[in-house]
């Protein structure tokens, strides 16, 4: 017999069901921002954030284009060290190598700059203001991704169109690539992530791809998901990427589908502005430097 209550129960059922996505998942966990993280200093003013990372303690470095290009925050956000002062026009990728030690590329002096995990400058590589395709030159030299051995891969970049292989110390390897739209080819490789197998992930930014390579630059496929600036991988091999264009963040499997991503659409507190450069700690928060709003932010996923 078909009942009033058995009525009320299908309505409510019916209800229910209309509140879900249209593939019958629960609605995704939102991402927020972290209310004043990083307390800077009133003594701190922050120039064009450029790029932000997170070293093996879980403290957040960041390079900016200001007084005091470099900044470190303890994981609570207390700032423990600023250093960089005269050295840089240009501020662009930052990352730390599998020993502790700090690295920086200047996209307009065409230099890369090792420091150590105290501040102190140990060595540079390229020659300073001087443009060049050689072994000791770059062309504004964008981002850097290193192997757990220490060698590691520069983009190279604003003027030129190549990848570059470098060992722990600094010694050329190899390079790759050319300017062109073609397999291997680049139009400005702004930004570099190598995950767990070795393969490297090349942010093709002004030919709106990733494109993907074997570690002796064999080219493998590429990706038309999104025009990328700022890359960085976890180590569950999931990339997570910047488009400063559409102002938002995506994450990627290494198939090049997206998992998960952030773009804020109406003008609020949490809406991106310039997502440039972007890392992730061990928990899954997510630091974006956002060119435009003169600030890196802290993205978590779930309740406030």
């Amino acid at each position: 017999m078909y009942t009033r209550r058995m009525k009320r129960s299908l309505v409510a059922a019916s209800l229910a069901l209309l509140t879900l996505p249209a593939s019958g998942a629960p609605p995704s966990i939102a991402w927020h921002v972290v209310a004043a993280w990083p307390p800077v200093p009133a003594a701190v003013t922050w120039g064009q954030p450029s790029s932000v990372t997170v070293d093996r303690e879980g403290r957040v470095l960041i390079f900016h284009r200001g007084e005091a290009p470099l900044l470190r925050f303890s994981r609570t956000g207390a700032l423990e060290g600023a250093w960089g002062d005269g050295v840089f026009k240009m501020a662009h990728g930052l990352k730390v190598a599998p020993d502790g030690n700090i690295w920086v590329t200047d996209a307009r002096r065409h230099i890369i700059v090792k420091f150590s995990p105290a501040g102190k400058q140990v060595l540079m590589l390229g020659t300073p203001d001087q443009q060049g395709t050689g072994r000791d030159h770059f062309g504004g030299v964008a981002d850097i991704a290193f192997l757990p051995n220490g060698d590691f891969y520069a983009a190279d970049g604003y003027q030129n169109s190549r990848v570059i292989k470098f060992d722990k110390d600094g010694k050329f390897l190899a390079e790759w690539g050319r300017k062109g739209t073609g397999p291997g080819e680049f139009n400005l490789p702004h930004a570099i992530a190598v995950d767990s197998k070795g393969l490297v992930y090349v942010a093709d930014r002004e030919n709106r791809r990733i494109q993907v390579f074997k570690p002796d630059g064999t080219y493998v496929t590429e990706w038309h998901v999104i025009r990328p600036f700022g890359m960085a991988m976890t180590p569950r091999d999931e990339l997570w990427v910047a488009d400063a264009e559409k102002n938002s963040v995506v994450q990627l499997n290494l198939k090049g589908e997206v998992i998960d991503s952030f773009e804020p659409p109406d003008p609020k507190p949490g809406e991106l502005m310039g997502p440039h450069m972007l890392a992730v700690d061990r928990d899954g928060g997510v630091y974006v430097a956002e060119t435009r709003r003169l600030t890196v932010r802290k993205f978590v996923k779930g309740p406030r």
